[in-house]
C-alpha cells in the first residue's frame, strides 16, 4: 500500500484552482469546474464546514459553507446567483454560512422520528 498523497495538500484557493484548469485542459470533462470548486481544509474536520472558492474576473473569492448545504450552496452559485458575494452576505457570526442553526447540525444527537406505512 502506497501512502496517499495529493496535489492540493497546502495549497492557496488560487493554485487549487490553477492545478484544476491544468487537469481539464488534459481532459474533456465538464465535471470539473475550476472557477467553482469547493475545498476540504484544516478547519473543515473541526467547524463541519467546506471553503467554496469562486475565482472570477481574476479575483478569488471564497466563503466557508456548512457541510448540510454546501453542495445546494455550490449548485446555486452555478446557476443562480453566479455569484459567491451573496453567501458571504449571509454568513453567521461564526464565519460559516448555514441553512439552519448550529445546535440542529451537530452530530450525535438523537434521529427524527420516522413515520411507516
Amino acid at each position: 500500500m502506497h501512502p496517499f498523497t495529493s496535489p492540493f495538500l497546502f495549497r492557496s484557493p488560487a493554485e487549487v484552482a490553477e492545478i484544476l484548469r491544468s487537469s481539464v485542459a488534459d481532459t474533456p470533462s465538464h465535471a470539473i469546474d475550476p472557477a467553482l470548486f469547493a475545498v476540504l481544509d484544516g478547519k473543515s474536520l473541526f467547524e463541519d464546514s467546506g471553503l467554496i472558492v469562486q475565482i472570477k474576473d481574476g479575483r478569488v473569492e471564497s466563503v466557508r459553507v456548512h457541510f448540510d448545504t454546501i453542495n445546494a450552496e455550490l449548485i446555486r452559485v452555478n446557476m443562480i446567483t453566479f455569484d459567491v458575494k451573496e453567501t458571504q452576505e449571509l454568513v453567521g457570526e461564526n464565519g460559516v454560512f448555514r441553512t439552519k442553526p448550529p445546535e440542529q447540525s451537530r452530530k450525535g444527537g438523537s434521529a427524527v422520528r420516522k413515520k411507516l406505512g
